[in-house]
């Protein structure tokens, strides 16, 4: 089932080929101002780094928690609910596709950015260690969002202002070390942190550090796994499934 699933994906990427496009392009024309801007204070490979962890995590809230609500438009949300695989089942499926796919936006930004640019990132092949470890963490995290989707219908319409607080609260422009106590304490909270922190020391991480970002990880997953479970149970008693 999982392997359909994932091929279900590439085969909708194929199909249609202008969104397809659109979503491997679309990156590196959202990054370059950031990048050039950064590179007058000779930080456009930080900020390269950073912003493509982030635009991980938004790719997996796109695909993972707010594509809740087209699955609900277009009338397949209950045909997932009845199939053999759990609904994080096929949420895990769509994060084996989308690691693929990212690697493939990746590879293609890091190159038009170095073409265009001039700007790389330090250390090429721990980056892309880091994107693919990281990613499990941002899973989770994103598993435990989408139990808020599923709950508060209407979140879509602050979708874009959420995703640029979590990007701005792990640092993705500013080092987390420079916020106030408080900020840095929520910054803790979401996954994406420690990957760009990881990114920002050269990857020499201490084992306690590797701990707090499983740990946190791991309560994202344990939270989602609870919350999505209890709220797709109610949907269900509700057979408001197909509505929105």
């Amino acid at each position: 089932v999982m392997f359909w699933l994932i091929k279900k994906e590439f085969l909708y990427n194929f199909r249609y080929k202008m969104r397809s496009l659109n979503l491997i392009f679309n990156p590196f024309f959202m990054i370059a101002p950031y990048v050039l801007l950064a590179e007058n204070y000779q930080a456009g490979s930080r900020i390269l780094g950073s912003m493509i962890l982030w635009s991980w995590l938004v790719q997996l809230i796109y695909g993972i928690s707010y594509g809740i609500e087209s699955l609900k438009i277009e009338g397949v949300l209950g045909i997932i609910l009845m199939s053999p695989i759990h609904f994080i089942g096929y949420q895990f499926a769509y994060y084996i596709y989308l690691i693929f796919h990212q690697l493939l936006v990746t590879g293609i930004t890091l190159i038009l950015t170095y073409i265009f640019l001039g700007v790389t990132v330090d250390n090429t092949l721990m980056f892309f260690g880091t994107l693919i470890i990281s990613s499990v963490g941002l899973f989770c995290f994103t598993v435990g969002y989408s139990s808020f989707v599923l709950k508060y219908k209407k979140m879509q319409g602050i979708n874009t202002t959420l995703q640029n607080v979590f990007g701005f609260l792990s640092g993705y422009t500013i080092p987390v070390k420079k916020f106030p106590v408080v900020l840095r304490f929520a910054s803790y909270l979401i996954p994406l942190t420690y990957a760009i922190y990881a990114m920002d020391i050269e990857y020499a991480v201490s084992p306690i550090y590797i701990c707090m970002f499983a740990l946190i990880s791991l309560v994202w997953l344990v939270v989602g796994v609870i919350f999505v479970n209890k709220n797709l149970n109610s949907m269900k008693k509700r057979g408001d499934f197909e509505q929105w």
